[in-house]
């Protein structure tokens, strides 16, 4: 009886870890932190580093097609809580394309950085054909005002802006 219930616990652990990795098709390293994590979307990636899951320098993948919830999380700036970052690198492997839910929330984007700095949303994958292999997909709307990266800022006396950041 033992062999089989630790059968049955073997395969469902081999069968979780299958379907989680099926699911994550965001990866991220970094230099500080825990250095590798998978997760379903980009601001699932971003929830984790503004918690302080992965520091230092941070390279973040799209490895396959995503869409994105319809309230993102946005990318915290370095200091701002647990977050604790010196560059954020977001790329793709391949041709994939990020679009953001049917319905998305009025005033917000599908990437958003708030107030982050030292971002760069690099849209070529060297090891794929061409040097635009990532796509950016917003939902259209009549009544919803909303943007594909939104790059904010709270700061009053420009000292505490969205600084160094690269879209390309």
């Amino acid at each position: 009886m033992k062999s089989f219930t630790r059968l049955i616990l073997t395969t469902f652990a081999m069968l979780s870890l299958a379907l989680s990795a099926a699911w994550a098709q965001v990866s991220v390293t970094a230099t500080g932190g825990t250095a590798s994590g998978s997760y379903a979307t980009i601001s699932a990636a971003f929830a984790a580093i503004n918690a302080g899951t992965h520091t230092g320098s941070i390279q973040i993948t799209v490895t396959a097609n995503i869409t994105e919830p319809a309230a993102v999380t946005p990318l915290e700036a370095s200091g701002v809580g647990l977050a604790s970052y010196t560059a954020i690198s977001l790329k793709p492997s391949g041709n994939v394309t990020v679009s953001s839910a049917a319905v998305p929330t009025t005033n917000r984007g599908l990437v958003e950085l708030k107030a982050a700095d030292n971002v760069t949303i690099d849209g070529d994958d060297p090891l794929t054909a061409g040097v635009r292999n990532l796509t950016f997909q917003m939902a259209t709307s009549t009544t919803n005002i909303t943007a594909v990266i939104r790059i904010s800022s709270n700061s009053t006396t420009g000292t505490a802006g969205a600084d160094n950041n690269t879209v390309k």
